[in-house]
């Protein structure tokens, strides 16, 4: 990737927080109600359109409502990347829409199988963001998918910096990719080029494996943060992955070591994908800066 660190980067993202909560320091330890679901429906997967009079919703109805904060990244030895982050509230939108679980997203983060905590930003996607600016992982003339995407800061960073760069995005729920990622996306089009260079996806991972396979979607970069949450969904996020990485391609996990009260964690992936002996995967940074759990990123690849 070829960027100059010299000049300030900004960057708009949508937060369905309140106004009094921290956007980062929650974490899933938090989320003792969580109820496993999975032998109930699951959303089917499709391909969600940023259609004409969407975008005129986001423009004229999302984006007016919002609140503005700065989020900055460190960048080695060079001026920090900052982000503005968007504040906007969604419940009513999502009521008018008749929405399942709209009346549920102050008193829960996460229900299995109905809505799986896409309007929260996980801290895991912050990492994973600042472990792309790091490392200078190259994302030009790359295919990108972001698995679980939420509030899309990894793909849509993807999309600002890199050059030929299309993102894919992805979310269980697809009213998380109508009123938070689509948003999101918009608000950083600065010059009106990323959401040519953009598509939307929702549904369960084992449903869009075949789905988008079908489409012929193969891609160079996975990125995907905080979906380790519940073992029991490990499996089907693994076949995923797999199915869709090209053949030279890498997938870069960001992730609690574990998960009190979820289930989930690295280390059961992590025994999964060795036990399957299918890919290589390894630790390739930890977090530990003692405001939550221990953080991990991995990498993971084919084996040739």
């Amino acid at each position: 990737m070829n960027m100059n660190f010299d000049d300030k980067v900004e960057f708009s993202f949508n937060f369905e927080i309140d106004e009094d909560e921290s956007v980062v320091s929650r974490t899933l330890t938090e989320a003792e109600d969580y109820k496993d679901r999975n032998d109930g429906p699951v959303r089917e997967a499709e391909e969600n359109i940023l259609s004409s009079d969407h975008l005129q919703l986001i423009r004229s109805e999302l984006l007016p409502k919002a609140h503005t904060e700065v989020v900055s990244f460190h960048v080695k030895e060079k001026e920090h990347i900052s982000m503005t982050k968007l504040t906007i509230k969604a419940e009513e939108q999502l009521n008018n829409e008749q929405c399942s679980f709209a009346g549920d997203l102050k008193k829960t983060d996460l229900i299995s199988g109905v809505y799986e905590g896409g309007f929260k930003l996980w801290e895991c996607a912050v990492d994973l963001v600042q472990y792309l600016i790091d490392e200078k992982i190259e994302v030009d003339n790359k295919q990108v998918l972001e698995v679980g995407c939420g509030h899309g800061l990894p793909g849509i960073y993807c999309l600002i910096t890199g050059r030929g760069t299309k993102s894919h995005f992805q979310d269980y729920n697809d009213e998380v990719v109508k009123f938070l990622t689509m948003p999101n996306l918009v608000l950083n089009d600065k010059d009106g080029r990323l959401a040519s260079c953009a598509s939307f996806f929702s549904g369960d991972w084992s449903l869009l494996e075949e789905y988008q396979d079908e489409r012929g979607d193969q891609y160079d970069l996975i990125l995907t943060s905080d979906t380790l949450y519940s073992s029991s969904s490990h499996s089907k996020l693994y076949k995923y992955m797999k199915r869709l990485l090209k053949p030279d391609g890498v997938i870069y996990l960001a992730a609690k070591t574990y998960y009190f009260g979820c289930g989930g964690g690295v280390r059961q992936f992590e025994s999964m994908v060795l036990d399957k002996a299918e890919m290589n995967i390894s630790t390739v940074h930890k977090i530990a800066d003692g405001q939550s759990n221990m953080r991990e990123i991995l990498k993971i690849t084919h084996k040739h």
